[in-house]
Protein backbone atom coordinates (compact mmCIF):
# COMPACT_ATOMS: atom_id res chain seq x y z
CA UNK A 1 0.00 0.00 0.00
CA UNK A 2 2.90 2.66 0.78
CA UNK A 3 3.94 1.69 -2.81
CA UNK A 4 0.99 2.80 -4.43
CA UNK A 5 0.22 6.39 -1.81
CA UNK A 6 4.11 7.29 -2.64
CA UNK A 7 3.29 6.92 -6.57
CA UNK A 8 -0.30 8.38 -6.32
CA UNK A 9 1.81 11.28 -4.28
CA UNK A 10 4.01 11.66 -6.99
CA UNK A 11 2.20 11.87 -10.19
CA UNK A 12 0.10 14.01 -7.57
CA UNK A 13 3.34 16.18 -7.61
CA UNK A 14 4.14 16.25 -11.02
CA UNK A 15 0.94 17.53 -11.76
CA UNK A 16 -0.28 14.39 -13.54
CA UNK A 17 -3.39 12.38 -13.51
CA UNK A 18 -3.31 8.42 -12.42
CA UNK A 19 -6.08 6.40 -13.06
CA UNK A 20 -8.53 5.51 -9.71
CA UNK A 21 -7.99 2.78 -7.14
CA UNK A 22 -11.46 1.93 -7.04
CA UNK A 23 -13.49 -0.54 -9.93
CA UNK A 24 -12.44 -0.55 -13.60
CA UNK A 25 -15.86 -0.35 -15.72
CA UNK A 26 -14.89 -1.36 -19.00
CA UNK A 27 -17.87 0.40 -22.14
CA UNK A 28 -17.38 -1.84 -25.13
CA UNK A 29 -17.43 -0.33 -28.83
CA UNK A 30 -21.77 0.08 -29.36
CA UNK A 31 -22.46 0.06 -25.67
CA UNK A 32 -23.46 3.25 -24.22
CA UNK A 33 -20.86 5.50 -21.84
CA UNK A 34 -23.61 7.05 -19.84
CA UNK A 35 -24.56 3.37 -18.62
CA UNK A 36 -21.13 2.93 -17.86
CA UNK A 37 -21.23 5.99 -15.38
CA UNK A 38 -24.41 5.37 -14.16
CA UNK A 39 -22.60 1.95 -13.18
CA UNK A 40 -19.87 3.70 -11.20
CA UNK A 41 -18.99 4.51 -7.58
CA UNK A 42 -16.55 7.74 -7.12
CA UNK A 43 -12.84 6.26 -6.96
CA UNK A 44 -13.81 3.82 -10.13
CA UNK A 45 -12.22 4.25 -13.62
CA UNK A 46 -14.62 4.14 -16.52
CA UNK A 47 -12.82 2.63 -19.82
CA UNK A 48 -13.89 3.17 -23.58
CA UNK A 49 -13.16 1.14 -26.56
CA UNK A 50 -12.11 2.69 -28.92
CA UNK A 51 -15.30 3.66 -31.77
CA UNK A 52 -17.31 6.34 -32.47
CA UNK A 53 -20.30 6.77 -29.93
CA UNK A 54 -23.38 9.18 -30.40
CA UNK A 55 -24.52 9.87 -26.88
CA UNK A 56 -24.63 13.20 -24.20
CA UNK A 57 -22.42 11.98 -21.32
CA UNK A 58 -23.14 13.26 -18.46
CA UNK A 59 -19.89 13.20 -15.99
CA UNK A 60 -20.60 11.35 -12.38
CA UNK A 61 -18.73 12.93 -9.52
CA UNK A 62 -15.46 10.99 -8.50
CA UNK A 63 -15.58 9.04 -11.40
CA UNK A 64 -12.65 9.07 -14.43
CA UNK A 65 -13.20 8.62 -17.50
CA UNK A 66 -10.61 7.34 -20.01
CA UNK A 67 -11.17 6.40 -23.73
CA UNK A 68 -8.25 5.14 -26.39
CA UNK A 69 -8.48 1.37 -25.09
CA UNK A 70 -8.62 -1.86 -27.44
CA UNK A 71 -11.34 -4.57 -27.89
CA UNK A 72 -9.64 -6.63 -24.96
CA UNK A 73 -9.15 -3.50 -22.32
CA UNK A 74 -5.25 -4.21 -22.37
CA UNK A 75 -4.28 -1.46 -24.39
CA UNK A 76 -5.24 2.07 -24.10
CA UNK A 77 -3.78 4.47 -26.59
CA UNK A 78 -5.96 7.23 -27.35
CA UNK A 79 -4.46 7.76 -31.34
CA UNK A 80 -4.54 4.12 -32.72
CA UNK A 81 -8.08 3.66 -30.65
CA UNK A 82 -9.94 6.74 -31.45
CA UNK A 83 -12.36 7.36 -28.91
CA UNK A 84 -15.35 9.93 -30.50
CA UNK A 85 -17.95 11.39 -28.73
CA UNK A 86 -20.07 12.73 -31.75
CA UNK A 87 -22.75 15.76 -31.17
CA UNK A 88 -24.64 14.52 -34.71
CA UNK A 89 -24.80 18.67 -35.29
CA UNK A 90 -27.49 18.89 -32.34
CA UNK A 91 -26.65 18.78 -28.99
CA UNK A 92 -23.09 18.72 -26.63
CA UNK A 93 -20.87 15.72 -26.71
CA UNK A 94 -20.37 16.00 -22.89
CA UNK A 95 -21.52 17.88 -19.70
CA UNK A 96 -20.21 18.61 -16.36
CA UNK A 97 -21.79 19.90 -13.49
CA UNK A 98 -21.45 22.14 -10.18
CA UNK A 99 -20.62 18.13 -8.24
CA UNK A 100 -16.78 17.71 -10.44
CA UNK A 101 -14.05 17.84 -8.58
CA UNK A 102 -10.49 17.13 -10.18
CA UNK A 103 -11.01 13.47 -9.66
CA UNK A 104 -13.15 13.75 -12.47
CA UNK A 105 -10.65 13.33 -14.93
CA UNK A 106 -11.40 13.09 -18.86
CA UNK A 107 -8.57 11.87 -20.92
CA UNK A 108 -7.56 10.30 -24.06
CA UNK A 109 -11.32 11.33 -26.28
CA UNK A 110 -12.25 13.36 -29.61
CA UNK A 111 -15.53 15.22 -29.17
CA UNK A 112 -16.69 15.79 -32.79
CA UNK A 113 -19.54 17.20 -34.08
CA UNK A 114 -21.37 19.29 -31.42
CA UNK A 115 -23.86 21.49 -32.20
CA UNK A 116 -27.81 22.94 -31.07
CA UNK A 117 -28.48 25.42 -28.64
CA UNK A 118 -26.34 25.50 -26.25
CA UNK A 119 -24.06 23.08 -28.08
CA UNK A 120 -20.38 23.67 -27.25
CA UNK A 121 -18.62 20.06 -27.42
CA UNK A 122 -17.86 20.32 -24.22
CA UNK A 123 -20.09 22.42 -21.56
CA UNK A 124 -18.57 22.78 -17.84
CA UNK A 125 -21.49 24.49 -15.70
CA UNK A 126 -19.59 24.84 -12.23
CA UNK A 127 -17.31 22.04 -10.54
CA UNK A 128 -13.52 21.73 -11.30
CA UNK A 129 -13.01 18.54 -13.13
CA UNK A 130 -9.88 17.98 -15.22
CA UNK A 131 -9.37 17.56 -19.23
CA UNK A 132 -6.37 16.23 -20.61
CA UNK A 133 -5.14 14.30 -23.71
CA UNK A 134 -8.47 14.82 -25.63
CA UNK A 135 -9.01 16.50 -28.78
CA UNK A 136 -11.82 18.84 -29.34
CA UNK A 137 -12.14 19.28 -33.38
CA UNK A 138 -14.79 19.92 -36.42
CA UNK A 139 -17.60 21.43 -33.31
CA UNK A 140 -20.15 24.22 -35.37
CA UNK A 141 -22.40 26.31 -33.03
CA UNK A 142 -24.94 29.15 -34.55
CA UNK A 143 -24.99 30.83 -31.29
CA UNK A 144 -21.93 30.95 -28.74
CA UNK A 145 -19.07 28.21 -28.25
CA UNK A 146 -17.97 26.14 -30.31
CA UNK A 147 -15.24 23.76 -28.58
CA UNK A 148 -16.12 24.61 -25.03
CA UNK A 149 -18.43 26.34 -23.18
CA UNK A 150 -17.16 27.36 -19.13
CA UNK A 151 -19.72 28.78 -17.04
CA UNK A 152 -21.28 28.80 -13.43
CA UNK A 153 -17.95 29.67 -11.25
CA UNK A 154 -16.10 26.56 -13.14
CA UNK A 155 -11.75 26.10 -12.23
CA UNK A 156 -11.87 23.72 -14.66
CA UNK A 157 -8.26 22.77 -16.30
CA UNK A 158 -7.37 21.85 -19.92
CA UNK A 159 -4.08 19.83 -20.39
CA UNK A 160 -2.79 18.75 -23.00
CA UNK A 161 -5.74 18.88 -25.58
CA UNK A 162 -6.07 19.88 -29.00
CA UNK A 163 -8.65 22.27 -30.03
CA UNK A 164 -8.94 22.71 -33.56
CA UNK A 165 -11.65 23.71 -36.36
CA UNK A 166 -14.57 24.63 -34.03
CA UNK A 167 -16.75 27.42 -34.67
CA UNK A 168 -19.23 29.77 -33.79
CA UNK A 169 -20.92 32.75 -35.09
CA UNK A 170 -21.51 34.73 -31.82
CA UNK A 171 -17.89 34.37 -29.87
CA UNK A 172 -16.01 31.63 -28.66
CA UNK A 173 -15.22 29.27 -31.44
CA UNK A 174 -12.80 27.91 -29.33
CA UNK A 175 -13.60 28.55 -25.67
CA UNK A 176 -16.10 30.48 -23.97
CA UNK A 177 -15.96 31.78 -20.35
CA UNK A 178 -18.32 33.31 -18.09
CA UNK A 179 -18.07 33.93 -14.56
CA UNK A 180 -14.90 31.10 -14.64
CA UNK A 181 -11.71 30.66 -13.68
CA UNK A 182 -10.81 28.22 -16.15
CA UNK A 183 -6.92 27.08 -15.95
CA UNK A 184 -4.85 25.66 -19.43
CA UNK A 185 -1.94 24.18 -19.58
CA UNK A 186 0.00 23.57 -22.82
CA UNK A 187 -3.16 23.09 -25.54
CA UNK A 188 -3.15 23.85 -28.95
CA UNK A 189 -5.54 26.09 -30.52
CA UNK A 190 -5.16 26.07 -34.04
CA UNK A 191 -8.06 26.43 -36.99
CA UNK A 192 -10.40 28.01 -34.75
CA UNK A 193 -13.17 31.05 -36.02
Amino acid sequence: MLRIRATVALLAWLGMACPALGAQIQVPDGSSINAGLTAASPGDTVCVQGGTYYELVTLVPGVVLLGGWDAGFTVRDPATHVTMIHGESVRSCIVSGAGATAVNVVDGFTFHGAGGTPGAAIRVQGGSPVFSGNVIDGNRQAGIAGGAYITGGSTVRFSDNVFRNNSSAGSGGAVRIESSSPVFEDNLFTGNV
